[in-house]
């Protein structure tokens, strides 16, 4: 099952900002979904201190469904 069909529109854009790149057909393992993960988190702790609850509430949604 692929995760990531799960996503709506602004989830997906979201996921992409963060730095991960996700390919139309690809089968996707646990692995590549702990990995985006890290990804979106990285970028969500990129941020100043102030911004980071706004950031990872943008996140959560996105977050919930590729866990």
């Amino acid at each position: 099952m692929n995760k990531f069909k799960e996503l709506n529109e602004k989830e997906m854009s979201l996921v992409k900002k963060a730095g991960y790149v996700v390919e139309e057909n690809k089968e996707y393992s646990e692995e590549d979904y702990e990995k985006c993960v890290n990804v979106i988190c990285d970028y969500i702790m990129s941020h100043s201190k102030n911004e980071i609850p706004t950031i990872e509430n943008e996140f959560s949604s996105a977050l919930s469904k590729i866990i």
